[in-house]
């Protein structure tokens, strides 16, 4: 449309795309809520269990993505886990740049806790950069003092914006993301703050005191390193890690498990490791 600038372009088109991977939603239901001023979606499946809860942030680079662009997935998570998933629409870059994203997404945090959920019930998720604002938030978290979630799942996790890995290099054209698409990524979201803080970059922070971390990548995807330096960096700072690297796999296919089956098997493995991990919904 004329007059739309890049970025809304691009938010069109992933939107486009994503809507074309986007499943038989019959039996999904949602319900609109705000939570301290954050636009948000309940993701409800059948037998959703009231009080154990996901709290999710879709991926886009902080720039684009939403609950409707990630519905597939959504409702993939709520339906093996039997629980309710609240997904928010942060602020995006680069209108709202760095920290406001991350802000948003402590907010909801609070705001479930208010509400009555207990932090033992509750799990931290996301993906790419979603997954990078699970972690920035868990830091937060943790230096404020409030109580974390029982567990974290980072799915194919951007935590690194001073692009240190290697695999941004090492798998250039065998992913469908390009390491220039990153570097634009991070300076449209940085607006000029300092790429190496802890909450830009949780990868390079003291990941002490966090809650155990599910961490789900593909080998082929420009920041699988980013995923294994998050898993070696946060074992070593003492927190219980499951790293899950998908031989062949691109960055986030499991955005795409209407269409590919290893996205499919990949949302159910997690969602097993996961109830393994959180006492509360094994019990």
């Amino acid at each position: 449309m004329r007059g739309e600038t890049p970025v809304e372009n691009a938010r069109v088109e992933f939107e486009r795309l994503m809507s074309s991977y986007t499943g038989d939603l019959a039996d999904v239901t949602r319900e609109e809520a705000i939570c301290s001023g954050v636009p948000a979606s309940w993701i409800l499946t059948p037998h959703a269990i009231y009080n154990r809860v996901v709290l999710y942030f879709h991926g886009g680079g902080f720039t684009m993505g939403s609950v409707q662009s990630h519905l597939e997935i959504l409702s993939r998570i709520s339906r093996p886990l039997s629980a309710r998933v609240l997904a928010i629409d942060y602020r995006l870059a680069p209108e709202h740049p760095f920290p406001a994203a991350i802000e948003d997404c402590v907010s909801a945090y609070r705001w479930l806790l208010r509400s009555g959920i207990s932090p033992d019930q509750m799990v931290l998720a996301g993906s790419s950069a979603g997954a990078g604002l699970v972690m920035s938030t868990l830091l937060m978290l943790r230096d404020c003092n409030d109580p974390q979630p029982a567990a974290a799942v980072c799915l194919c996790p951007f935590v690194d914006m001073t692009l240190q890995g290697d695999s941004l290099t090492a798998n250039h054209g065998r992913d469908w993301v390009t390491k220039s698409r990153v570097e634009a990524i991070v300076e449209t979201y940085l607006a000029g703050a300092d790429p190496a803080q802890p909450l830009a970059s949780p990868v390079l922070a003291d990941l002490s005191g966090l809650p155990p971390i599910l961490i789900q990548a593909g080998r082929n995807e420009i920041l699988v390193d980013d995923a294994r330096r998050l898993a070696a960096y946060a074992s070593s700072d003492g927190v219980q890690i499951e790293l899950d690297i998908w031989p062949e796999m691109i960055h986030m296919w499991q955005l795409f498990a209407a269409a590919i089956p290893e996205g499919a098997e990949a949302i159910e493995k997690m969602a097993k490791l996961l109830k393994k991990s959180v006492r509360a919904w094994s019990e």
